[in-house]
């Protein structure tokens, strides 16, 4: 982790403006805005003795369409009479757990009540389209190309991003066909963690703080859709995490139709509100002591 640290500060101390254009892979921008992101998720009321639990979520696209964006997130727990929170939202379409391996001393160092990890990133290895195939090629034989980022502390880069609206209905919403054949080769993980996140999922439980699991819930048209045996094999590669590593697991209870969700897999405005209802409704049970301390 150390050295993930080493490098966001040369980007941090090298772009750190309020607002601007910077040359970065995509990579570089996302982990960049994150880490500006940090300097809100202040600490100021840490020792206070009603200190607002502080709760991280880390996952894809899933995730992305399944919670509001850091203050809504806060302001819809507020105004639907659950407990306030602080809350960050870090996502990344299609990301690995390695992807926020930069970004895991920042979270040690902000010293959240519960931590929530997509648990898609565990045990499901979607394996890119061959159109995401072909661009990762060119990146490898071009990887001096940057593309230019509007970055700024104010700025959504890559994490706040409107859901489609009721009734829009993206490709595979309409054809199960085309949606069977795009994830025909997702394929279960393989139980092994970045070492990184060894040492991040020791340190968090030494400090007392819960790390989850988090099911991010697909239609079930879209569950159907995966090779057979993979979604009975989860449950099991999910328990070996827990046993091993301490993680707890959150699972979604509901069922949702396909008027939840914008596609078959990523949740619609409607799908989030549930979700988010039924989430805040489980955080006590996590992050007890932070409520009551």
């Amino acid at each position: 982790m150390v050295t993930g640290s080493l490098f966001l500060c040369s980007i941090v101390s090298s772009h750190f403006l309020p607002v601007h254009t910077h040359q970065m892979t995509t990579d570089e921008a996302i982990t960049y805005f994150n880490a500006l992101r940090f300097s809100q998720f202040s600490l100021t009321d840490r020792d206070l003795p009603h200190h607002l639990p502080r709760i991280i979520v880390i996952g894809t696209s899933l995730t992305r369409n399944a919670f509001f964006f850091d203050g809504e997130m806060e302001d819809f727990a507020r105004k639907n009479g659950f407990t306030e929170i602080k809350f960050m939202r870090i996502v990344k379409p299609g990301a690995t757990l390695a992807d926020f391996t930069p970004l895991l001393d920042f979270i040690t160092n902000a010293e959240p009540d519960a931590v929530f990890l997509e648990s898609n990133m565990f045990v499901l290895d979607f394996n890119a389209p061959a159109r995401n195939k072909l661009r990762s090629m060119i990146g490898t034989l071009l990887p001096g190309r940057k593309e230019q980022y509007l970055i700024g502390i104010e700025d959504n880069f890559a994490s706040h991003k409107e859901l489609p609206q009721e009734g829009v209905q993206r490709q595979t919403h309409k054809d199960i066909a085309f949606f069977r054949e795009f994830r025909s080769t997702t394929r279960l993980r393989r139980f092994m963690l970045p070492d990184a996140y060894i040492t991040f999922f020791d340190t968090l439980k030494r400090r007392g703080i819960p790390v989850v699991m988090l099911d991010l819930t697909r239609s079930p048209e879209a569950a159907s859709a995966y090779p057979p045996g993979i979604m009975d094999a989860v449950p099991q590669l999910i328990r070996r995490y827990q046993d091993t590593y301490g993680l707890q697991y959150l699972e979604f209870p509901y069922s949702l139709g396909l008027q939840y969700y914008s596609d078959f897999a990523h949740m619609n405005e409607r799908g989030r509100t549930v979700y988010c209802r039924w989430f805040l409704s489980e955080l006590p049970n996590v992050v007890m002591k932070a409520i009551v301390k």
